[in-house]
């Protein structure tokens, strides 16, 4: 079996596949991609029984077979060779590879294809149909406040909330949490789903390709992701989120408007002389100035801080600097307004300015000081 494709295209699709494949397993299989052509298509897939990624590309093609690569060999010869079009010879009896390239010829050991793991079945409960731009934005905003780590397997994953009115995107580990609300969006059918946040990294990655829309369609084990020839199959998290709304204060009276990058440029010179442990930042917050103070006892290191502020009320209150400035990175607007009760409740940081038919909002746990 043989087949001609560019070298810039598939790299473009096995970047996308890389993701999936496990730095380490105890099925070896694993550490391959499958190629398989069907009619002129050449159909790659890459998975780690977690998350099946599957997309395709037309391609010149002798014969119809199926076959696995190893991975990380064959995209390391793929971004050392210049722009070409690659003749692949694949052995079906002693599956093997031969690439045949303007510069010479590179072979490697293939597996058997039908021994790759299928990809899984399930029934769909559920389909959605979302603009890939508001699915990028969901991502960029939530998920580095998920934990991986996490004892709770719930808070390892991103709540993905549909309904005939909105998309609603959630994310925590128990100390911050994200919220990132769209309106407005065509639902079939209301569902919910904890998705793993190495399926939505994969998915963040294929929505690089810039597709216009993405389809969803769920079940109680699964959840499909559909964007023009790339389709991502996560498994679930099987468990239930914790009520989020139950730390958002509904009552902020302390309203504080400062500007993100001044903010954002303070915060980072702070942190240095911070508490590595905790990263521990007060504030101590007047109608016209936001100070920030930070220490480190064990090295003696002291730093403040003064910023030009608006605020209707007085508060003195600390936080993981960190997760501040995560934050005000995931935040674009000019200004961005914290909305707080008193030193021992939680605060909420959003946006002044946000786009029609969207909320975020971005909530860190205070720190005693």
């Amino acid at each position: 079996m043989t087949f001609t494709v560019y070298t810039d295209e598939l790299i473009n699709q096995l970047n996308i596949l890389i993701g999936a494949i496990p730095s380490s397993s105890t099925m070896p299989i694993l550490q391959d991609f499958l190629f398989e052509i069907h009619h002129d298509e050449l159909v790659l897939a890459a998975t780690d029984l977690e998350t099946y990624v599957r997309t395709s590309i037309s391609v010149e093609a002798s014969d119809e077979g199926a076959i696995t690569i190893p991975a990380r060999t064959l995209l390391d010869i793929l971004k050392v060779l210049p722009h070409q079009a690659l003749e692949f010879e694949v052995d079906l009896e002693q599956f093997s590879v031969s690439i045949h390239a303007l510069s010479g010829t590179y072979k490697m050991p293939g597996s058997k294809g039908s021994d790759y793991p299928k990809e899984p079945d399930f029934e769909i409960a559920s389909k959605s149909q979302v603009a890939a731009a508001v699915l990028q934005d969901a991502i960029n905003y939530t998920l580095f406040s998920i934990n991986q780590r996490h004892l709770r397997p719930s808070m390892q994953g991103l709540l993905v909330q549909l309904d005939g009115l909105k998309h609603t995107f959630v994310a925590t580990d128990g100390y911050r949490l994200v919220k990132y609300e769209v309106k407005g969006s065509e639902t079939l059918e209301a569902a919910q789903y904890i998705v793993p946040k190495k399926s939505m990294q994969l998915l963040q990655k294929a929505l690089q390709q810039q597709p216009e829309l993405v389809i969803i369609a769920g079940s109680e084990t699964h959840l499909q992701f559909t964007l023009g020839n790339t389709q991502l199959i996560a498994r679930l998290v099987d468990a239930k989120y914790p009520d989020y709304l139950a730390v958002i204060p509904t009552h902020t009276p302390i309203e504080v408007k400062i500007n993100r990058e001044k903010f954002h440029m303070a915060l980072r010179r702070i942190l240095i002389f911070s508490n590595k442990t905790n990263y521990h930042v007060i504030l101590n917050i007047s109608p016209t100035s936001i100070s920030l103070f930070a220490e480190d006892l064990d090295f003696s290191n002291a730093a403040t801080e003064q910023l030009a502020c608006t605020s209707n009320g007085t508060v003195k209150i600390a936080f993981n600097a960190r997760y501040l400035l995560e934050f005000l990175n995931a935040l674009h607007t000019e200004e961005v307004q914290l909305n707080l009760v008193a030193t021992d409740k939680a605060g909420i940081l959003v946006p002044v300015e946000q786009q029609e038919g969207e909320d975020i909002l971005m909530l860190a746990i205070p720190i005693n000081y």
